[in-house]
């Protein structure tokens, strides 16, 4: 019962630390705080990780008290700092991930076998990653396995 959560937990603390190693941000976050709530633009910036996970790595390396950790994320809803883009701050785009998909239906494979290896339907893999050119009603086989 517990196992699903633990994994959670693990991943996550590998995920942070791969990301935002607390050796190199850890002097940064230290200057985290409510009053200071701009720092986290600049980390989000630089570092290319969420604002809320940076308040969690505050919270973790204890620049944050469980008071200030809870009033971090009422600040960060306030904001809009916590779901969704903020203007002047860039998004990200799945590159990589598109030019896979552009390569695959270049080589011939049908939006049908592009559906079914990402796991999306024609709309979602279009909105997310845009439309592969080539990509063809039907003709080569893909095996997923």
């Amino acid at each position: 019962p517990g196992q699903p959560h633990r994994n959670e937990r693990r991943a996550n603390v590998f995920a942070a630390e791969f990301l935002a190693p607390v050796d190199d941000i850890g002097p940064a976050l230290d200057r985290v705080s409510t009053r200071t709530v701009h720092e986290l633009d600049e980390l989000r910036l630089d570092w290319g990780v969420s604002e809320s996970s940076l308040v969690v790595r505050a919270r973790e390396r204890g620049v944050l008290s469980d008071r200030q950790y809870r009033a971090m994320f009422r600040l960060l809803n306030e904001t809009g700092r916590m779901y969704g883009t903020r203007p002047g701050v860039p998004t990200e785009t799945p590159e990589l991930a598109r030019d896979v998909l552009a390569q695959l239906a270049t080589d011939g494979y049908s939006t049908t076998e592009l559906d079914a290896l990402t796991l999306l339907t024609a709309g979602d893999r279009t909105s997310l990653f845009g439309a592969p050119e080539g990509a063809t009603a039907g003709s080569r086989h893909l095996t997923v396995v």
